[in-house]
């Protein structure tokens, strides 16, 4: 946070959901065992500044691993937001689609987010290019 701007610097957590951790108890084994640790560590960093914080849920159909009502849908404990901290639905792999998540950064003067997550080379990954594509500087992590 010491190189950011925490007036106009959000960050975006993005789809940390206990859907992953079981299908990982399934087998279906991760890449980076140590990104849920950074994540939380970044997410602490961002709480301490009192920067803007945005945390992203992916909300599936019925029957999905991600199904509102299941037990895949909620956060895991290191990515748990604060209260007031807004959680904002996505259907779709880009947090802007759908959202109002552009509405919220541009209401609140954010032009760079901070951008990291469970599926880098899924959410995160059109999150962060659909930022650049509105203009707001991506800063993944």
């Amino acid at each position: 946070m010491k190189n950011l701007n925490h007036v106009h610097t959000a960050l975006v957590v993005i789809d940390v959901q206990r859907a992953f951790e079981e299908w990982e108890s399934a087998g279906r084994r991760r890449n980076n065992t140590g990104a849920l640790r950074r994540i939380g560590q970044l997410l602490a960093a961002f709480q301490q500044a009192d920067a803007a914080i945005f945390h992203i849920r992916h909300r599936g159909e019925p029957g999905s691993s991600f199904e509102p009502h299941g037990t895949g849908f909620a956060v895991l404990d290191e990515a748990r937001e604060l209260a007031g901290e807004p959680v904002i639905e996505k259907t779709v792999n880009s947090a802007f689609i759908g959202t109002d998540l552009e509405h919220r950064l541009r209401a609140a003067d954010i032009d760079t987010v901070v951008i990291c997550g469970a599926t880098t080379n899924h959410c995160v990954e059109t999150s962060t290019r659909m930022a650049g594509n509105l203009d707001v500087r991506p800063n993944g992590a």
